[in-house]
């Protein structure tokens, strides 16, 4: 079944609510809230909309609707098609809720009360052998090939290649503006080599001609 589930909005980055769960009867939701939010730090708009991402023994299932994710947490034996139908059943209900509210709100987990909606829909999907869940795993659910799997380390390195890529183009940036600038502080000095003699050959001249010109008037 989900065992936690958070939403959050990718621009401007915003965690919208999250399940309360008690870490203290699973010791391992306390670092799985961590990795969650590291996974939401990696997620925005070139990401899949749907996606899998396993971590040993669970998998974190997301989906992205305008401009929102829903992400869940379960154990990797529950069928990953009652996971999205699951997310499929909060995203609708959220929108139909708070859609008009979600781009203003500037308050991090401004939407916690929608806590009570997520744990009963949790209920629903207790048992993937309730009647309700079989009728589900045995219909086509639409979208269903089009969901990804990656593990949650391709994802967080895909956020630190991005980072990295960013670093070096500022790197690349700088680093053109710094060889521009020894590169026209060069050329002004070959200028000044080439043609300096000839500028003081030509003010000694000028010079030698005022002087003779005073001595003769």
């Amino acid at each position: 079944m989900p065992i936690f589930t958070t939403i959050f909005r990718l621009q401007p980055r915003l965690p919208l609510a999250e399940t309360m769960d008690d870490s203290k009867s699973n010791p391992q939701i306390a670092e799985f809230k961590k990795i969650s939010k590291q996974l939401a730090s990696s997620i925005d708009d070139t990401s899949p909309n749907k996606c899998t991402c396993t971590a040993g023994e669970y998998a974190f299932h997301y989906v992205i609707y305008k401009n929102v994710c829903f992400m869940t947490l379960a154990e990797k034996s529950f069928d990953r098609k009652l996971a999205f139908a699951f997310l499929d059943e909060v995203q609708k209900e959220f929108f139909s809720l708070h859609e008009n509210a979600i781009e203003s709100v500037r308050r991090p987990y401004h939407f916690i009360q929608f806590d009570n909606f997520i744990q009963k829909s949790k209920k629903v999907y207790l048992d993937s052998r309730a009647n309700r869940n079989i009728q589900l795993l045995n219909q086509e659910l639409q979208g269903a090939m089009d969901i990804a799997s990656k593990t949650v380390d391709e994802v967080l390195n895909r956020g630190h290649k991005l980072d990295t890529v960013g670093s070096m183009a500022s790197d690349l940036s700088m680093n053109s503006k710094r060889f521009k600038d020894q590169a026209l502080k060069l050329n002004h000095m070959l200028l000044l080599r080439q043609y300096g003699p000839l500028l003081l050959v030509g003010l000694l001249v000028i010079l030698l001609f005022y002087m003779v010109i005073r001595r003769v008037f």
